[in-house]
């Protein structure tokens, strides 16, 4: 099934540069491993202080909108979705999710396995969806986490190089999650690389002010 659109995060043509990324729900989640909190039905929480929470401009970003798709028919679980594009034109995209699956009492922070299949899930979608957007995935490294105010990892991170068909443009796309006040929080960012080494400074940037924003929102 897919879950938060339903599936991860589609990458969408951008603008210009023929790159995107969807307002997209994650997909199905992978099996759940013995010891996994139990799934339950618990009371949809505030997504409309998302919207709230969440600054109109962070490190260059404009906020494009919010999806809610907690309040819709069968959404329970689900979330919402806030999109930033870069403040001065062109092409990009990042995309914050904020959900839970239904699972109760997700365990705080990046260690848990939890974390790791909502990584590996995003990975799966983004190789699969692949031929059908004619890009090839180059590289997959480990990036590095984003901070909470205090310091401590908020999200944990994979980068990725993207090259296309023939080879003449590429992108530069992100993956980022870790659980903030019992949700999952993922961050999505895709940016072409035409200015080299930028993706992973603006990709901290914003990390930093959403996540800043969220927990001072409670």
């Amino acid at each position: 099934m897919r879950l938060l659109t339903l599936l991860l995060m589609a990458f969408l043509p951008l603008a210009s540069a023929g790159l995107a990324q969807g307002t997209k729900a994650p997909p199905a989640a992978p099996p759940m491993q013995p010891g996994a909190p139990p799934v339950s039905a618990p009371t949809a929480p505030p997504y409309p202080t998302l919207a709230a929470a969440l600054p109109m401009q962070a490190a260059g970003f404009t906020r494009a909108g919010l999806t809610d798709f907690e309040s819709r028919p069968g959404g329970q679980g689900l979330g919402a979705a806030a999109e930033y594009r870069p403040s001065e034109g062109g092409s990009g995209v990042a995309t914050l999710y904020q959900y839970t699956r239904g699972i109760a009492a997700l365990p705080e922070g990046t260690t848990s396995h939890l974390v790791e299949q909502e990584i590996q899930a995003a990975l799966t979608e983004i190789r699969s969806v692949g031929p059908l957007r004619r890009y090839g995935l180059a590289n997959l490294a480990e990036a590095p986490f984003i901070p909470a105010p205090d310091g401590q990892p908020a999200l944990r991170c994979m980068g990725m190089l993207l090259v296309y068909e023939g080879g003449s443009r590429a992108a530069d796309s992100f993956i980022c999650v870790g659980v903030l006040h019992g949700r999952f929080l993922k961050l999505r960012l895709t940016l072409p690389t035409d200015r080299q080494g930028d993706g992973q400074p603006r990709l901290l940037a914003l990390g930093r002010a959403v996540v800043a924003a969220l927990v001072k929102a409670g």
